[in-house]
């Protein structure tokens, strides 16, 4: 088994709808591993994954994309992190939106636009959005039982495809697994746990799973050395609907 440790820098403000309170958007200090995971794949690197640039319906497609990957990406952790506040307004343009959407010839898409109602006109959207501000750093972990080539060194995430640098900090082997009771040194999506036991942990709510942090666990466990310092993820972690 190997694992790549990565840190992840922020070069743009990066947004993601954590929590929505009204019209007021948070986002949170954690980056969800699916999210990582499809960025990764967004970089143009093809043994990760991308989804659909247009969907017809808001219908996620976790397990037919992540289901059979060989590889496993965790959550992110802030290391450095700090937030800014914004505040947007915007309206769509709405010729060209239902002139677009009635060439389309999609029933499903004319009807959820509502492009025979004239109930909509001029009512621009706005809100204030919580960043994660610029130079911000995560750590996370690639999990693979083979050599990944041409890890990007570029990414972009989150509704803005903010960019992000990329750099493998540091490459374990591992030979072998261990079995007992231990504290998680990174956060974790709980479905993707198994044969385990969760004896306490911080929950991490957020979509489209919550996450834990600071989970003790009994089960099994491998463990490797970063910056000096012991590190113990979950032995079986896979992506798990």
């Amino acid at each position: 088994m190997i694992i790549y440790e990565c840190l992840l820098e922020l070069h743009d403000n990066l947004f993601f709808a954590t929590r929505e309170m009204g019209r007021f958007y948070e986002t949170t200090s954690f980056i969800h591993n699916y999210a990582l995971t499809y960025a990764l794949g967004y970089s143009g690197n093809n043994i990760f994954p991308v989804s659909d640039y247009f969907c017809e319906e808001q219908i996620p497609k976790y397990k037919e994309h992540l289901g059979n990957l060989d590889f496993y990406v965790t959550p992110a952790k802030p290391l450095d992190i700090s937030f800014v506040f914004n505040t947007f307004k915007f309206g769509e343009e709405d010729f060209f939106l239902k002139s677009t959407i009635s060439r389309s010839n999609s029933p499903k898409l004319v009807d959820s636009y509502s492009l025979k109602s004239e109930d909509n006109k001029n009512k621009p959207d706005f809100g204030k959005v919580k960043e994660i501000s610029v130079g911000s750093k995560f750590e996370f972990f690639i999990i693979t039982n083979k050599e990944i080539e041409n890890i990007p060194k570029w990414i972009r995430l989150g509704k803005w495809l903010s960019k992000a640098k990329l750099e493998i900090k540091g490459i374990s082997k591992i030979e072998s697994v261990k079995k007992g009771l231990y504290k998680s040194n990174i956060p974790i999506n709980p479905i993707d746990l198994i044969n385990t036991k969760l004896i306490n942990f911080d929950i991490i709510a957020m979509p489209p799973s919550s996450l834990i942090n600071n989970a003790t666990i009994d089960g099994g466990y491998i463990e490797f050395e970063s910056n000096n310092k012991k590190m113990y993820l979950p032995a079986d972690l896979k992506y798990r609907f």
